[in-house]
């Protein structure tokens, strides 16, 4: 079994964040997310609290395909040692900086958000391509019109 230690910015261990792999290997039923260059920028420049840094942590672990997340204040808050309330405060930090975006859905009293795919992303990058494309498009016909308009 090989650990792997987490090193802080004064190179001190940070051991509540020890990777432990099998056979020096990621488990091939593990799944894992990427983040957009710009994305690790945004996370290091957004002046988080080290209580949203761990909610971020908690809502990324439980990230789902497509980028969706059931935001569960309590079990995350127990998690955390923290309160409900303190959890619900953090999540609604992380999307007011525009980590996640909250889609109105719910079950039961859980919150669905998603992560802004500005970030980062969990799901089919084909999908993920098309709407950015998409999105692209629409970005610079709203550019092209507003140009348009000014010169009016």
């Amino acid at each position: 079994m090989k650990k792997t230690t987490i090193l802080d910015c004064n190179r001190k261990p940070v051991d509540r964040l020890t990777i432990v792999f099998e056979n020096d290997k990621v488990p091939v039923q593990d799944t894992f997310n990427f983040m957009w260059k710009m994305g690790w920028m945004k996370l290091a420049t957004a002046g988080l609290t080290g209580r949203e840094w761990d909610v971020l942590a908690m809502l990324m672990h439980q990230l789902q395909y497509e980028n969706t997340v059931h935001a569960e204040t309590t079990r995350i808050a127990k998690a955390l040692g923290i309160s409900v309330s303190n959890a619900s405060d953090c999540i609604r930090a992380l999307i007011a900086k525009g980590f996640f975006i909250d889609t109105g859905e719910k079950i039961g009293r859980t919150r669905i958000l998603a992560l802004a795919s500005t970030i980062g992303y969990k799901g089919d990058l084909k999908k993920l391509h098309r709407e950015r494309a998409s999105l692209m498009k629409n970005a610079i016909k709203a550019r092209t019109e507003h140009a348009n308009r000014q010169r009016t």
